[in-house]
């Protein structure tokens, strides 16, 4: 029986490889393994395997090096087992160097199955490992394979075996899956496999893999319980990991871009007729210009030029000349109006929401919402128009109903409304437009494509109004009555507003751990579907949307 299980022994050892010196790392080392600071290194001499059976003992040699690859000579070294040894032991707990750095000790098999590390430490040095196996019925070799873990960041995985006590007493996964050390530990190779040999045959072992991030935190795991090792050959098993949840509360820095549709095209169109009809209620354009220089002329106190206005007007002679003036040049307020519409319609081809995408926790499930902060206007590479529409009086918070996928790691935008009045947000357009190019008014935009170079070249052909209104008086009047455009403009934009209220949103948002701490560092979406609804609900305008956010709290 001694010859029998002596020949199987020097099996497992010639099976274990070449006999030079080898250095373990292994993932489920003790704390003490490597102690602060380490500069030596020790080593085992010879298998970095022992196969055992009942009752037999064998000799083990280590050495022990300094940095500089020098022994370490006549210092002591401790023992230990590492494990569950069950009744294995060692013949002593430590040892002196010799003066090649070397130590001898012996390790002696109990009557228990067990599988085990033995330790092999000093202070200032790295500790060594020799695995070993007891076992009466043979060894095997356990081929781990994992798979999985997709969509995490993953920078090593880690397979981890435990062996059952007993028939009756075995490791269940959930058990396994608390435990932070293991019988056997290995990092798995190119091939994304463990090998773990030799393991004691005919015991049942539970399976435990593991993928860590680059934060060194578990992003995924799985388990596999009862492998029946079988003797003197392999034993495959496969293990899928299982990504962790991902944390998604927080506050995002978001950034929607809209693909408007038509709704601010049609919008515009109605304005601008909206704006001819009332320019015609108001008199037309030669009389809102007048109107507008008698106002400059009183505010400056040029009374004999206001009076000498005045009777031209009573007589209808000023209201005449101007008009045939604006219509031999295809000038008009309301076609002023529409060139700036245009322009801002055409920019609306680059429309963005920034703001902040808040998501929380309950007992249903995530809520969020979207503070928007400003809307820009404009192409990428182009000068943007900003416009902050709280300004003007818009809601700056949007409800979402969000749902959780903890399975896809998606963020389900169930529906998100963003109140955004096609009109109102036409004429802040105009406003953020003459700030954007240095204009004292939204006013003065309109008035330079409504006619303004008219009504300056008829002043100064005036007698009566030449000298007392000069460039800067004309500006003024220009400036005057594009302001009575604008106004006119914002009375008209309450119905609407009331046909395009509000843009409503849907889609998944995927998710970003870019640092592997288990936190969405960014949530993203191609698409976005919804419409540009009206405020009853019942129609609106197909707009999609592309969406990005960056956490920015809490942070990590």
């Amino acid at each position: 029986m001694y010859l029998r299980l002596a020949g199987l022994l020097a099996a497992w050892v010639a099976l274990a490889g070449c006999h030079e010196p080898t250095t373990f790392d292994l993932d489920a080392g003790p704390a003490d393994a490597s102690p602060p600071g380490a500069t030596g290194l020790i080593e085992i001499e010879g298998a970095p395997t022992l196969a055992l059976a009942p009752g037999a003992h064998a000799e083990f040699v280590a050495r022990w090096t300094d940095a500089e690859g020098r022994p370490v000579a006549m210092r002591d070294v401790s023992f230990a087992l590492d494990g569950m040894a069950r009744d294995s032991t060692l013949f002593s707990l430590g040892g002196r160097t010799d003066e090649d750095g070397r130590v001898t000790g012996m390790v002696i098999a109990g009557s228990e199955t067990a599988t085990f590390r033995l330790r092999v430490a000093a202070p200032g040095a790295q500790a060594a490992y020799l695995e070993v196996a007891v076992s009466a019925d043979g060894f095997g070799r356990l081929v781990v394979a994992v798979e999985g873990g997709d969509g995490r960041d993953i920078a090593q995985r880690t397979v981890l075996v435990h062996q059952s006590t007993s028939a009756t007493d075995r490791v269940s996964c959930d058990d396994a899956l608390t435990r932070r050390e293991a019988d056997r530990s290995r990092t798995i190779d190119a091939l994304g496999e463990a090998v773990f040999a030799p393991l004691p045959a005919a015991q049942r072992f539970t399976i435990v893999a593991r993928a860590t991030s680059s934060a060194s935190l578990i992003v995924a795991e799985g388990c596999v319980e009862d492998v029946m090792l079988e003797p003197l050959g392999d034993t495959r098993a496969t293990v899928t990991l299982v990504p962790r949840t991902l944390g998604i509360e927080g506050e995002y820095d978001a950034e929607l871009a809209l693909r408007a549709g038509m709704a601010p095209s049609l919008a515009a169109d109605a304005l601008a007729l909206a704006l001819e009809g009332t320019v015609v209620a108001s008199g037309g354009d030669a009389s809102m210009m007048l109107d507008a220089l008698e106002s400059t002329l009183r505010d400056r106190g040029a009374t004999a030029a206001l009076s000498a206005l005045e009777a031209a007007r009573a007589t209808g002679s000023a209201e005449r000349e101007l008009a045939t003036r604006l219509a031999l040049d295809g000038a008009s307020l309301a076609g002023g109006a529409r060139v700036v519409l245009e322009e801002i319609v055409a920019l609306h081809r680059g429309l963005v929401v920034d703001g902040v995408l808040f998501v929380a926790g309950s007992m249903d499930g995530p809520v969020a919402s979207f503070t928007r902060g400003e809307v820009r206007l404009g192409e990428a590479d182009a000068d943007l128009v900003m416009i902050d529409l709280r300004e003007v009086g818009v809601a700056a918070r949007a409800a979402a109903a969000v749902r959780w996928n903890e399975g896809s790691d998606v963020l389900q935008l169930e529906s998100m409304r963003i109140e955004l009045p096609v009109a109102t947000l036409l004429v802040s357009g105009i406003e953020a437009l003459a700030r954007a190019r240095g204009l004292e008014s939204a006013g003065a935009l309109i008035a330079s494509h409504g006619g303004c170079d008219v009504l300056q070249a008829w002043i100064a052909e005036q007698d009566d109004l030449a000298t007392a209104c000069g460039a800067d008086c004309a500006t003024a009047a220009c400036d005057a009555v594009g302001g009575a455009v604008m106004a006119l403009a914002r009375g008209a934009t309450a119905p609407l507003d009331a046909l395009s209220a509000r843009v409503v949103l849907a889609g998944p948002l995927s998710t970003e751990d870019a640092d592997g701490n288990l936190s969405v560092d960014a949530l993203r979406a191609e698409t976005l579907s919804g419409s540009w609804r009206s405020a009853d609900g019942l129609s609106g305008e197909a707009v999609d949307a592309t969406f990005g956010g960056a956490r920015i709290s809490p942070l990590p």
